[in-house]
């Protein structure tokens, strides 16, 4: 693997707003699974499901929230205690992957085994289109780096220096350390 040239920290954006979003919305499914006692009515006022089949419904889809605002938790704890982090060494990239969607672990590929590049580029309205995301391909996995959990011309950098070293690597060159 070898020493860590260039890193840069690659986290979400707002991700304590995005979990208390989730948690205000199941909040609200919870107060409804306990408040309301009546059935389920219909757009023009019939009752579409009985009251006791609609309180079982009401409490699946609390606990479905519930559950969900726990996994948005997890995700927003690693991201601000366990930060995440792009690395160029000498012969490949250290990536955050993440095991079973739960636990955070940085995965290694070599340059040599990078088999392709892409990018998404998104077209706004009134404004030239920006490539957003960058496609790495390798033989066991793909990865995709979003411009928005790097900081200002990381993703840039990156690109250019991924590119670069990939075609190194295939053309059988050896690299020069970059500090």
């Amino acid at each position: 693997m070898g020493p860590v040239e260039l890193e840069y920290p690659y986290r979400g954006r707002r991700p304590v707003l995005v979990w208390a979003c989730v948690a205000v919305l199941a909040a609200g499914c919870v107060a409804w699974a306990v408040f309301d006692r009546g059935p389920i009515r219909g757009g023009d006022g019939r009752v579409t499901v009985d009251a006791e089949t609609a309180s079982v419904v009401r409490w699946v889809i609390a606990g479905t929230a519930v559950l969900f605002t726990a996994w948005v938790g997890r995700w927003t704890w690693i991201d601000l205690k366990h930060p995440r982090r792009i690395a160029l060494c000498a012969n490949g990239v250290l990536i955050p992957r993440a095991r079973w969607g739960w636990v955070p672990v940085e995965e290694f590929i070599s340059y040599d085994e990078i088999t392709d590049f892409r990018a998404t580029a998104v077209h706004h309205v009134g404004a030239r289109g920006a490539v957003t995301r960058f496609h790495i391909f390798a033989p066991r996995l793909r990865f995709s780096i979003a411009r928005d959990n790097l900081p200002p011309g990381a993703f840039d950098e990156i690109c250019r220096q991924l590119s670069t070293r990939q075609g190194a690597a295939k053309m059988g060159f050896p690299r020069k350390p970059t500090n």
